[in-house]
């Protein structure tokens, strides 16, 4: 679990936009074997909130 502060800042030309923003984001991973799994929900709460979730394998390169 965690969170944290976004801030982004886009300058086109004449118009600029600043934004500032709350992540909040929580993940499950078993560390068995060499290859496993994870999974990633975040929350990014702003200008144009949104949700995503991440899924994948991780593999472990050396002994841990």
């Amino acid at each position: 679990m965690g969170g944290g502060v976004n801030f982004s800042r886009i300058d086109v030309g004449s118009a600029d936009d600043t934004n500032v923003g709350l992540n909040l984001l929580a993940g499950a991973e078993s560390l068995k074997g060499r290859i496993h799994p994870f999974a990633e929900a975040r929350l990014i709460i702003g200008d144009g909130s949104r949700f995503q979730l991440a899924a994948g394998l991780n593999i472990t390169l050396s002994a841990h």
